[in-house]
């Protein structure tokens, strides 16, 4: 989902570039952003999956640390094997 200033007070949200992509979208952008009041350290591991129809099957993972945002993490949808454009689904 989209990061807004709707939700100004929280503590740990994780943001993508759209709430759904069109068959010329070329990658998924995510970012994870800490907006607590101490300072933290957080080990994150993002990761794409992609619906086959009967389970979710892992495709990419970028992992890291942070304390207050990561840098964009991209994914690009042309690197995520059994996505066929149009046909089934992807989620972060």
């Amino acid at each position: 989902m989209p990061c807004n200033t709707y939700y100004s007070d929280y503590v740990l949200k994780i943001c993508t570039d759209a709430d759904s992509y069109s068959e010329k979208a070329t990658s998924i952008d995510c970012v994870a952003k800490y907006g607590g009041g101490s300072i933290a350290t957080f080990d994150y591991s993002m990761r794409v999956e992609v619906w086959n129809g009967h389970d979710w099957v892992v495709n990419e993972v970028k992992k890291g640390s942070f304390s207050h945002s990561t840098p964009a993490k991209v994914f690009k949808l042309k690197n995520q094997k059994s996505l066929k454009k149009g046909k089934n689904s992807a989620r972060v």
